[in-house]
C-alpha cells in the first residue's frame, strides 16, 4: 500500500489498540518529523498504557526491512526488524526515537487480546464522552469502581 500510494511516512496502528488517541498519534508523528528518525514509537519504552501504541516510520525503513528481514516472524510483524526487538531473528541499523510519557502509566493494560480485555474496554467506554482523550480514559478507569 505504501509503495502504491507513494507514501514517504507510515503511521502504524494495530487493531488491538481501540482506545488510541488522535492527539497522541499527532505527537508521535511530530517527534518523527522533527529530526532525522527512521522510526519513532511510544511503545518501545513502556510509559503509556499498553493499548495506546503508535509507530511512525519512513517508507525507506520499511523497504529496507522488507528487503533485509528473512525470518518469518520478522516478515509477519512488520517492525521488529526495524526496532531490533528480536535480535535473535535479525535486526537492521536504524535511527530509533522513543516518545516517552513524563509519567509512567506502563503498568496499565488497555490492549484487546482476550474476552476479559473486551469487557474492561466496554465498561470503560460506557464512562467516556464520544471525543475522549487517553487522559480522560485514565481518569475514568481509575475512578471508583476501578476498572483496571
Amino acid at each position: 500500500a505504501a509503495k502504491f500510494f507513494h507514501a514517504k511516512t507510515i503511521i502504524r496502528l494495530t487493531a488491538d489498540c481501540p482506545l488510541i488517541d488522535p492527539d497522541l498519534i499527532d505527537q508521535v508523528y511530530e517527534m518523527f518529523i522533527s529530526s532525522d528518525w527512521d522510526y519513532v514509537s511510544n511503545g518501545n519504552v513502556r510509559s503509556f498504557p499498553d493499548g495506546l501504541d503508535v509507530e511512525v516510520f519512513s517508507y525507506e525503513a520499511l523497504k529496507r526491512a522488507n528487503d533485509e528481514a528473512k525470518h518469518p516472524f520478522l516478515r509477519e510483524h512488520v517492525t521488529p526488524f526495524i526496532r531490533g526487538s528480536h535480535p535473535e531473528y535479525g535486526k537492521g541499523e536504524f535511527k530509533i526515537g522513543d516518545f516517552v510519557c513524563p509519567w509512567n502509566f506502563g503498568h496499565i493494560r488497555w490492549t484487546l487480546d482476550t474476552p476479559e480485555d473486551l469487557e474492561v474496554i466496554r465498561n470503560l467506554l460506557k464512562r467516556l464522552p464520544e471525543d475522549f482523550t487517553w487522559m480522560d480514559a485514565l481518569a475514568a478507569a481509575t475512578k471508583p469502581p476501578v476498572l483496571l
